[in-house]
């Protein structure tokens, strides 16, 4: 499962060179190619109060393309120390998110990384071209956030078929780093809390009702046997661990107290209108964790 072509978006900031890191120890780990994209947005329509705008827009690509290049490549060059020679640059025009989608398909990708905003204790959601690239993309993304060097590699599992790809990237990500793996398996008694709720009872002794103290003994064991076999399965090295609550907060939340360098997670989501099913845990680990967060789709 190791990529064999890994793109790179970059706007040259830094939450990009931190993006600009990540693919290159990825690309380099797996022996893989190296894209490295920047799109510059389309013209703006002529304002007429502001007409240098306009100009300055117009001659953004066609004028300054290979500028753009020439600048680009001494910047991954400086961030990652690879000769020019070592990845290939694309610039192309459009909307931002769009161009990265449609270049990541063309050149068959299978695995696209891009920048965040910055850690999450600041508030701050994802970039909106990150998020939509999260989406939208075809191929596995990982949404790159500055590493602590823990050693320490995170996956989210519910046992379902989407989420074995994201187990297995998870083994090799961990081997390849050398790394401890942690894989999780969150189970939410809110649903039934919440119809305990819908019915007049709001004392704490609900989530006892919900599941009873000799059930969710009964659940948790079963979530380890599995965990256990989840392990199993890939001939891999690591610690499960059963929570309790909302998975995306719950995984979130144990990548936190890890210190944990990259978090995992699966979805079937596909691409268009049909990302609905990228699911609300995906999205909200994107956005929340503190780490860097890899989201991978269930092959179709």
């Amino acid at each position: 499962m190791k990529p064999q072509r890994v793109l790179v978006a970059t706007d040259m900031s830094p939450a990009a060179d931190e993006a600009l890191r990540q693919a290159h120890e990825r690309a380099q780990s797996a022996g893989a190619l190296l894209m490295v994209c920047h799109v510059v947005p389309e013209p703006r329509p002529v304002n007429p109060l502001f007409p240098a705008w306009t100009l300055i827009d117009g001659l953004s690509f066609p004028q300054l393309r290979e500028q753009l290049l020439e600048a680009v490549t001494e910047r991954v060059t400086a961030v990652t120390g690879l000769a020019p020679e070592a990845f290939e640059v694309v610039i192309d025009e459009g909307e931002p998110y769009a161009g990265i989608i449609k270049r990541a398909e063309a050149w068959e990708a299978d695995l696209l990384v891009v920048g965040s905003h910055g850690r999450a204790e600041k508030r701050r959601p994802l970039g909106s071209v990150a998020q939509k690239v999260l989406r939208y993309a075809h191929c596995p993304v990982l949404i790159a956030r500055p590493q602590s060097r823990s050693g320490q590699v995170v996956v989210g599992t519910d046992f379902s078929d989407p989420a074995l790809p994201a187990v297995a990237m998870a083994v090799e990500e961990a081997r390849s780093r050398q790394a401890r793996l942690t894989i999780v398996h969150c189970v939410d008694v809110q649903p039934a809390c919440l119809y305990y709720t819908s019915i007049g009872i709001t004392e704490p002794a609900m989530v006892e009702l919900a599941m009873p103290p000799e059930r969710s003994a009964e659940v948790e064991a079963a979530a380890e046997r599995q965990l256990a076999d989840a392990l199993k399965r890939f001939d891999a090295t690591g610690t499960g661990k059963v929570c309790w609550g909302p998975a995306g907060s719950c995984l979130v939340e144990v990548a936190r107290d890890l210190d944990a360098d990259l978090l995992v997670i699966g979805t079937a989501g596909r691409t268009g209108l049909q990302h609905v099913l990228l699911g609300s845990v995906a999205e909200e680990v994107a956005v929340t964790a503190e780490c860097s967060v890899l989201v991978v789709r269930l092959s179709t």
